[in-house]
């Protein structure tokens, strides 16, 4: 490509946008040979065929920094411009999200992180640990960037942490606590809310360098919304004369096991829908998925509404699936909050076995040293029961009940053990 040639990519056309029309109008104008005309023609109609949309200063801006990793001769992509606009929109979207929740509980948060910040990382969630220590690592790694002029590692770094961290992960499992009205839980809410307007004055920060004006936008309008807001004392008039985030204030929020933990639970939330069957579990975070799971389907087969809480029962003669350190009792507050259980019990079958509450419970067995239970008083409790439903309950209770008792007598005959298959046996 050759720009006396005239058939370069005009830096205007990509931030105010063209037609095709206007693109073709362009190429006939040009320098080229009439055959070469005809072929770029062809091409820009296929790459093009409605244009190139309006991707804005900033995108283009940021695209271009991305391929500084490159050689000096770039071949761009304006696809890859198209793809930083997407970037942008998910900041207003994380703007219009957190504006929102800020206004539904009139929060205002210090725009000092340690001001704003819980000053004990082991008395918050573990997903709010996350965002911190994975908030900490932007900031270091887009600090490094800046300082050895590896412009694309700082702009990947903060893009990964909007995104994928930011808005894909904390937003998505921050909802249930800043929608909960539980008064009890107003703490837990407050800290959500500091941290959630911390991440985003911070990011903000981070991008201003290669996206200075929809950042600038974004941080005036986020003003109000501080304690500095109120006053206007402490808070610079443009995001340009704010500090610039430094490694030094984030660095001790850095947790790499919290990271570590946090994936794996998430990637257990993720694959939850898709799982059809569990059976054998020897690693424990399998185990995990496998209760929540459980919890839902025995929701769906009582038709208990997923917006109701139930007491639920965690059974296991496997010792370490109970482990007091292992993940399963970690994770205690995260399986309560997926499977909106009111109460989460671990019991030893090993140590004890409570048959009055396990006996009038409803159960899913996941594996034969695993089982759920809840209670079948809280499930009539909570489940809007017609007369009809309980007719159909009680034939399906004496038709299990029946079935339990076939196999019961099947398994005291003499010859059981000899004549019936093994895996029949552990059917049964």
């Amino acid at each position: 490509m050759s720009k006396s040639l005239g058939n370069v990519i005009d830096p205007l056309h990509i931030i105010d946008g063209v037609s095709l029309e206007t693109l073709k109008e362009g190429l006939r104008a040009s320098n080229l040979a009439k055959a070469e005309v005809y072929r770029s023609l062809t091409v820009m109609e296929k790459e093009y065929p409605e244009g190139i949309a309006a991707c804005g200063t900033d995108s283009l801006r940021f695209a271009l920094i991305n391929y500084t990793q490159q050689t000096r001769q770039i071949n761009l992509d304006v696809a890859s411009v198209v793809l930083t606009t997407h970037f942008g929109n998910k900041f207003w979207q994380l703007m219009r999200f957190s504006l929102s929740r800020f206004d539904a509980a009139c929060h205002r948060f210090d725009i000092a992180p340690s001001a704003s910040l819980p000053s004990d990382p082991t008395n918050i969630s573990l997903v709010n640990r996350y965002v911190l220590s994975r908030l900490a690592a932007a900031v270091e790694q887009c600090q490094a960037g800046m300082e050895q002029y590896k412009l694309y590692e700082a702009t990947d770094a903060v893009r990964k942490f909007v995104v994928e961290d930011l808005c894909d992960v904390y937003v998505e499992f921050s909802k249930p606590v800043l929608q909960d009205g539980n008064t009890e839980k107003a703490k837990e809410k407050k800290t959500t809310l500091d941290i959630l307007g911390t991440c985003l004055d911070v990011s903000l920060k981070l991008t201003h360098p290669f996206m200075p004006f929809v950042t600038e936008e974004l941080w005036q309008t986020l003003q109000p919304y501080t304690n500095a807001g109120k006053s206007n004392t402490s808070s610079p008039p443009s995001l340009m004369l704010a500090s610039f985030p430094s490694k030094a204030n984030f660095s001790h929020w850095r947790d790499e096991t919290v990271e570590k933990d946090f994936k794996h639970l998430h990637s257990l939330i993720d694959h939850l829908y898709s799982i059809d069957h569990i059976f054998g579990l020897t690693c424990v975070h399998t185990i995990i998925l496998s209760i929540i799971h459980a919890s839902r389907s025995l929701r769906q087969s009582n038709r208990v509404s997923k917006t109701r809480e139930l007491p639920f029962v965690v059974w296991s003669d496997d010792p370490a699936a109970l482990a007091l350190e292992g993940p399963l009792r970690r994770y205690t507050d995260e399986i309560k909050r997926f499977a909106r259980a009111s109460e989460l019990r671990m019991v030893d079958a090993t140590k004890h076995y409570d048959a009055a509450i396990l006996g009038a419970s409803a159960v899913k067995v996941i594996t034969p040293n695993l089982h759920v239970y809840t209670p079948m008083s809280a499930i009539l409790s909570a489940a809007l029961v017609t007369d009809e439903q309980v007719t159909l309950l009680q034939k399906k209770l004496e038709r299990t009940e029946r079935e339990l008792e076939q196999v019961r007598a099947r398994m005291g005959n003499e010859d059981y053990e000899r004549r019936v298959p093994e895996i029949v046996r552990e059917k049964d």
